[in-house]
């Protein structure tokens, strides 16, 4: 399950971003429930852009069929 990882880094055309999650993570990643707020972190953008968990799985398969 994608949610339950900290945070993915991209590269888009040189530029490098990262989605990451913020709230509370288990050490142990099998007893994680991936809780917390996942955020685009994009210098592209004007400020930081809110994922949701199911927004989170449709970014990065856009990403990986573009070749990010």
């Amino acid at each position: 399950m994608k949610s339950t990882q900290l945070a993915f880094v991209l590269n888009q055309n040189q530029h490098w971003y990262t989605l990451r999650r913020f709230g509370p993570a288990k050490a142990n990643i099998d007893e994680d429930l991936g809780d917390g707020h996942w955020y685009n972190l994009n210098s592209s953008l004007n400020s930081p852009e809110w994922i949701g968990r199911l927004y989170l799985d449709m970014v990065i398969q856009q990403a990986e069929q573009e070749g990010v």
